[in-house]
């Protein structure tokens, strides 16, 4: 089912992607650039005015109250494969899991921001085990260019 929007769109003499740009860049703008970073789940199935309207997602979200338009590129640029995501321990109160990313986290029962324990790759060295194929492969762009290397590539392992 199409999601309709619930109010008309801000008024504005620029586009979304002139507003936005310009915002990025400290330019002049209209207004501001209207928009949200999303919600959380639940949202979606607790919140009478998204049940209502069928609203299930965020970008569904987006569209319903006629925020600007913001579209967003993503691409593999961190391991790959991916970690399998699993549940270590539960508790009453917290779940342990072992992230995509092969962080160990701590997640609250109550949706919120997950405490890290540990990292799965703890430096850059080469190991065995869990970092066996997931490690940039030499000369292959640094996902952060500046951050290590030379020309934003990964560092060769010593």
């Amino acid at each position: 089912m199409p999601v309709t929007p619930c109010r008309p769109k801000w008024k504005s003499s620029m586009t979304d992607r002139e507003r936005f740009n310009n915002q990025m860049h400290y330019k002049p703008v209209d207004r501001c650039f209207n928009m949200e970073f999303g919600w959380w789940e639940e949202n979606f199935q607790q919140w009478d005015i998204f049940v209502k309207n069928g609203v299930t997602t965020n970008e569904e979200g987006d569209l319903f109250f006629n925020f600007d338009r913001i579209e967003k590129v993503s691409a593999k640029v961190w391991m790959h494969p991916v970690f399998t995501r699993e549940t270590v321990e539960e508790t009453p109160t917290t779940l342990i899991m072992r992230s995509e990313g092969g962080l160990l986290v701590e997640v609250p029962r109550m949706a919120t921001t997950p405490s890290r324990i540990s990292l799965a790759l703890p430096s850059r060295r080469p190991t065995t085990g869990a970092r066996e194929g997931r490690a940039l492969p030499r000369g292959r762009p640094h996902p952060r260019p500046g951050r290590r290397g030379s020309q934003g590539e990964a560092p060769p392992y010593s």
